[in-house]
């Protein structure tokens, strides 16, 4: 373990700090650990399954990886840990090349999102945000104020309806607020674009302006 964490400390003194750090963690609900269950079976009890199907996920990742899903990558790092409950994950980072390196907003807003996608349009990626990314309430019974079983009768401010409202709404104006933002900076791009042309008409007109000046200068030819 040691000599794995001097080799990463190399590479990272070569090339430079990572780039992109990306986690992936272990679905008990894949079909392939499903199917593959006893009826009564979960998959905390086949830890074997579990392990060989994430296995053979990862590298179908880390093969997206090295055919540039994500830029150019020249250095690869990895560890996968165990969660509590007997889950595999592993962190990856990465380092890219200088090409594909995220350098502005619009770099990064290309690789990283964090709406939630539209049910309509992408219907399986809404899917997956949903169910796997979203951390809702723990259940009627929960200890927790915010989703206590009391404040969910009396629907109250901190009730699990309102909550999820307010969420949703909080949404809402973000991505408006999101869409507004672009279309003020293209009307500023639009403006800029504009004084860029008055300024070039300008700068034509004092041309002209002077050369009848130099010819009213000239004396006319007898």
């Amino acid at each position: 373990m040691g000599q794995l964490y001097q080799d990463a400390m190399a590479r990272v003194r070569k090339f430079g700090k990572s780039d992109l750090f990306v986690t992936f963690t272990c679905n008990p609900k894949w079909k392939e650990i499903t199917d593959a269950l006893l009826p009564g079976q979960t998959a905390k009890d086949r830890p074997d399954l579990v392990t060989c199907v994430f296995n053979l996920k990862l590298d179908a990742l880390l093969k997206d990886i090295k055919d540039g899903v994500l830029g150019s990558v020249i250095v690869k790092i990895w560890v996968i840990e165990f969660q509590k409950r007997g889950l595999p994950h592993a962190h990856i980072l990465l380092i890219l090349d200088e090409v594909s390196k995220l350098r502005t907003v619009e770099d990064y807003d290309s690789m990283v999102s964090t709406e939630i996608p539209d049910p309509i349009c992408h219907p399986k990626t809404y899917e997956t945000i949903t169910l796997c990314m979203v951390h809702g309430p723990c259940g009627p019974n929960s200890t927790r104020n915010a989703w206590s079983k009391e404040s969910e009768r009396k629907g109250g401010p901190n009730s699990t309806r309102n909550a999820w409202s307010k969420v949703k709404e909080k949404v809402v104006q973000i991505q408006r607020a999101m869409h507004g933002a672009r279309k003020v900076e293209e009307k500023v791009v639009q403006i800029q674009r504009a004084m860029h042309g008055a300024r070039k008409v300008e700068e034509k007109v004092v041309q002209i302006q002077r050369a009848r000046k130099v010819q009213d200068k000239v004396p006319p030819f007898l």
